[in-house]
């Protein structure tokens, strides 16, 4: 075996070059037998002056970090095939994790969501015009707290041809399929919040563009779900995180 030596050009210019220095780290995570999550976080040193424009700083940013997105073009395979495997995959982890006790924050959270569907919160619905035939949709007025503005719940009740573990694609909250479905309705944003990750948990943001004099609505919020015979459920609530989108799409925060 030979070392390779290597080759050498001859750069114009070269003795004005400046050498910049970067560390970084590639984590690669198993999501399925053909899908991976890949994170890179890199950290750059290019020796620019004290006085270089932030908007300069950005640019060249970008640049590097639209890397991901090249290898996603080169290795992309049909986005509904992979959505259906890290649904699977899901379903077979809601399978494992039955009855598996959940956090008290989210315990917490369970229960003031089913205080909605009680025997008690029964009455005061008032049916609405669905848009399905085969879906019963309904809304209620909840007397408002002092200071509080009265908000409005909605709840829609139907049968659907599949199995329980449907709640998987609701989880997968961005999925090819659900990514191109927000495109091409023209919102701005859409992004899964990785560092407060647990098992049966994701944290998401989306920005939903709104109609001419009003703002855009920013929601961002966690969802999770516990596993019980014969029923899954999931639970949504609004959380405090603030996001950097890299832009500012001019929006105003909106709950759920």
């Amino acid at each position: 075996m030979e070392t390779y030596a290597g080759t050498h050009h001859e750069v114009a210019g070269a003795e004005k070059m400046v050498k910049g220095t970067t560390t970084g780290v590639h984590i690669v995570k198993e999501l399925t037998e053909n899908t991976c999550e890949w994170t890179r976080v890199i950290q750059a040193d290019l020796k620019f002056s004290s006085a270089m424009p932030v908007s300069v700083l950005d640019l060249v940013a970008k640049q590097e970090l639209a890397w991901p997105n090249k290898l996603q073009e080169k290795l992309r395979r049909n986005g509904k095939e992979v959505d259906r495997e890290v649904a699977a995959a899901l379903a077979g982890e809601m399978i494992e994790q039955r009855r598996k006790p959940l956090m008290a924050d989210q315990v917490v959270v369970f229960e003031s969501c089913e205080e909605l569907l009680g025997v008690k919160a029964e009455e005061g619905w008032k049916a609405l015009e669905s848009t399905n035939k085969e879906v019963e949709m309904l809304m209620k007025y909840f007397p408002p707290k002092k200071g509080e503005r009265s908000v409005a719940t909605g709840k829609a009740v139907g049968v659907v041809d599949c199995s329980a573990e449907v709640v998987a694609w609701q989880m997968d909250y961005c999925s090819n399929e659900r990514m191109r479905i927000h495109k091409e309705e023209g919102h701005l944003g859409r992004l899964e919040l990785r560092e407060k990750a647990r098992v049966n948990e994701a944290s998401y943001t989306t920005v939903k563009n709104f109609p001419f004099l009003l703002d855009n609505r920013e929601f961002v919020f966690r969802q999770f779900w516990k596993s019980e015979e014969g029923k899954v459920s999931i639970a949504v609530e609004s959380i405090d995180d603030e996001v950097d989108y890299g832009v500012k799409p001019g929006k105003t925060r909106g709950f759920v």
